[in-house]
């Protein structure tokens, strides 16, 4: 969210991704509104999705696909989640996982939700696994595999502002790259 806020772009995090696809009104806003060049462009991605990284056929899946497509096409949006990094295409996305050791996470998540230790644990255990499923299932990848991110930082160690700053860095050089 840091980051979209320091860029002046819309920020999409997993639950909105996931309303976008899912409410039909919605999601055929997002679509009916794309330009006929920017519609023809999602469409063969997602095409070239399903030929050569063989993408999941899961109705929900290419639905979302789509969503995040039609998003992307428009350019300055930040998505948090839900396979974004894996369906937009590399050239033009900047691909980042952020991180943090796993007691950090159960104290946040502690805290955020007002939860004991231990529930908060057994929280963050079944995020962490549905993610990995997530990725497994639907983009046939494994979420610890360093190499598929541009960027993998550690909130902990850098901090979030240092984290977004180096986020919003490496996305302007992203696209002076693409403009050059």
């Amino acid at each position: 969210r840091r980051v979209g806020q320091k860029l002046g772009w819309q920020v999409f995090d997993q639950e909105l991704l996931e309303y976008m696809a899912q409410d039909g009104v919605v999601r055929q806003g997002v679509l009916d509104n794309l330009k006929p060049a920017a519609a023809v462009w999602a469409e063969e991605r997602l095409q070239q999705l399903l030929r050569e990284q063989n993408l999941s056929q899961n109705p929900a899946i290419l639905t979302l696909a789509r969503v995040v497509l039609a998003l992307g096409s428009q350019g300055e949006a930040v998505m948090i989640g839900r396979g974004s990094g894996f369906i937009l295409p590399r050239a033009s996305t900047l691909h980042v996982r952020l991180t943090a050791p796993l007691e950090e996470r159960i104290a946040y998540m502690s805290q955020w939700q007002r939860l004991p230790v231990g529930e908060a644990a057994e929280m963050v255990r079944v995020r962490d696994e549905r993610r990995v499923e997530f990725l497994q299932t639907h983009f046939h990848r494994h979420g610890g595999d360093v190499h598929q991110y541009d960027m993998l930082l550690n909130t902990l160690m850098l901090g979030e502002d240092v984290c977004a700053e180096l986020i919003v860095t490496a996305a302007r050089a992203r696209l002076a790259q693409m403009a050059a």
